[in-house]
C-alpha cells in the first residue's frame, strides 16, 4: 500500500479498510412504522391516518370510522381513546350504559363536509332486547347531554352499532326502555299555549292521526321516533292496512301494522332488508323522504342552498329539495337547515299537516 494511501482487503466475512480519514460507521435494521389494518392480532391500535379527500375504513381500538369520499382535504390523524370518566355517564336514569364511552379526535379542526359512519361495540350482556333498545350517541359537551347520532343501525347478532355524523368526540352505546304506544287522552293538552305549533298539534290530534300523553301533556319539543312518525303518517293520510316487508325488529313492534303498511305502499323503507329501526329518533331528511313519498309531491327542479346542504345525504336530496320548494320545510335562522338533527314531535305535526294541505 502507497504511503498516505487507501486500501481495503476481504478478511472472512469482513471488509478491512484504510484510510486516512476516520468515520464511525453503524449498522442497522430498517423496521416500518406499524400500520392500522383493521384487524389482526395482538394490542389494540388507537391511533391511525386516513384520507379525508379520497375516503375509506379505519378500525382503531375496536371502534370502526367510515369515511366517505369528499369528507374532508388530506390526510387526517386519528385517534380513538376509551374513556372512565363517572361524570360523562348519561345524567338520566333511563338511558343506561351498554358499552365503554370513547373519544374520537382527529388532527384538524372542523367537521366533515359528508357525514361520518362511527360503528362502536356494545356488551351483549348488558341489553336485554326483549326491555331496553339501544342506540349510538355523541355527548354535547356544552350542554352535557347525550344526542342520537343518526340512520343509526344496530348488529344485535355482532355487537355493534353505527351511526352517521359529521364531526368526532365522545360516543357510547346507550340502552333505554322499549318505547311504549301512546295512550290517548281527551283532556286539553297542557303544554301547549302559546307554543309556535299549538295550531297544527291540535287539529292533527282532532283529525285521530296523532295523540298526546296520559299525564294530559304532548310534549312538543321531544324527538319523534321513526315508529311514532310512521304511525302517524298511516292515520293521518288514511292509508288503508296492507302486509308488507317484515322486519326482523318489528315483528314484536307495537307499531308493526303501520310500518308494514307504509312498506308495502313504498312510502318507507328500512336501513336494510332485516331493519327497520323503529325506535330510532327519526332525522330531519328521513322525515322529508316519507313525507314527499306518502303525499305523492311532484319533485322539485334545483337543489336546497343552506349553509349545511353538504350535509344532506345523497338519497334524501331530491325530497329535501321537493319539501323545501313546496314550504313543508324551512330553514333555520342561522342559515343551515339541519338534515341530520332529530325531528321533534312540534316539527312532524306541523309538517305532516302542511303536506295534507299542500
Amino acid at each position: 500500500i502507497a504511503a498516505g494511501g487507501e486500501a481495503a482487503i476481504k478478511v472472512g466475512g469482513d471488509l478491512v479498510i484504510w484510510t486516512k480519514h476516520f468515520t464511525l460507521f453503524a449498522s442497522y435494521t430498517p423496521v416500518a412504522p406499524a400500520q392500522n389494518s383493521g384487524g389482526g392480532s395482538g394490542a389494540p391500535v388507537n391511533s391511525g391516518s386516513i384520507s379525508a379527500a379520497s375516503g375509506g375504513t379505519i378500525t382503531l381500538n375496536g371502534v370502526k370510522i367510515d369515511l366517505p369520499a369528499g369528507a374532508g382535504e388530506g390526510i387526517i390523524q386519528v385517534t380513538v381513546s376509551k374513556l372512565s370518566d363517572a361524570s360523562l355517564l348519561p345524567a338520566d336514569r333511563a338511558r343506561q350504559l351498554a358499552g365503554d364511552i370513547y373519544e374520537i379526535t382527529k388532527s384538524k379542526e372542523g367537521d366533515f363536509n359528508k357525514p361520518a359512519v362511527i360503528t362502536l361495540p356494545f356488551d351483549k350482556a348488558k341489553v336485554n332486547f326483549e326491555k331496553s333498545t339501544i342506540s349510538l350517541y355523541w355527548l354535547d359537551g356544552s350542554k352535557k347531554q347525550w344526542v342520537q347520532l343518526s340512520n343509526v343501525k344496530v348488529d344485535a347478532e355482532k355487537g355493534n352499532v353505527s351511526g352517521a355524523w359529521t364531526h368526532f368526540g365522545k360516543f357510547a352505546v346507550l340502552a333505554s326502555d322499549k318505547v311504549k304506544s301512546e295512550q290517548p287522552v281527551a283532556a286539553d293538552l297542557t303544554d301547549l299555549q302559546g307554543h309556535w305549533a299549538e295550531a297544527s298539534v291540535r287539529e292533527l290530534v282532532k283529525r285521530g292521526a296523532i295523540n298526546g300523553y296520559p299525564d294530559n301533556t304532548f310534549k312538543p319539543e321531544s324527538p319523534i321516533t321513526r315508529a311514532e312518525f310512521v304511525s302517524v303518517i298511516v292515520k293521518a293520510f288514511h292509508f288503508q292496512a296492507k302486509a308488507g316487508t317484515s322486519f326482523a325488529d318489528t315483528k314484536d313492534h307495537w307499531a308493526k301494522e303501520a310500518i308494514a303498511t307504509a312498506a308495502a305502499l313504498g312510502v318507507v323503507t328500512g336501513y336494510d332488508d332485516n331493519t327497520f329501526g323503529p325506535d330510532a329518533q327519526i332525522t330531519r331528511e328521513q322525515m322529508a323522504v316519507i313525507v314527499v313519498r306518502a303525499a305523492s309531491l311532484q319533485a322539485a327542479s334545483g337543489s336546497v342552498s343552506f349553509s349545511d346542504s353538504g350535509a344532506i345525504s345523497d338519497w334524501a336530496r331530491a325530497a329535501m329539495a321537493t319539501a323545501v320548494a313546496t314550504g313543508l320545510i324551512g330553514g333555520y335562522e342561522d342559515g343551515t337547515v339541519k338534515p341530520q338533527a332529530d325531528t321533534t314531535r312540534a316539527e312532524a305535526a306541523t309538517i305532516i299537516l302542511r303536506a295534507l294541505q299542500s
